[in-house]
């Protein structure tokens, strides 16, 4: 199991499904500059999902509703 360094991550650590997403990844043995991307990408998501006053992820569970 890779190690994930949650303190350059911070939104992602402290929420719940992208942190278990980005461990799941860890542990499917991505190479670590891939987890660096991953990481930055999701926290910077949820730094403009905040900012814009926007729950993350809400068009995707909008969209499962409907099929």
């Amino acid at each position: 199991m890779n190690n994930v360094r949650w303190e350059l991550y911070p939104r992602v650590a402290h929420t719940e499904l992208p942190r278990a997403w980005l461990q799941m990844q860890a542990n499917l043995q991505r190479k670590p500059k891939t987890i660096d991307a991953y990481g930055r990408c999701l926290n910077d998501y949820l730094d403009f999902c905040e900012k814009q006053d926007v729950v993350p992820g809400r068009y995707l569970l909008l969209k499962q509703q409907y099929r």
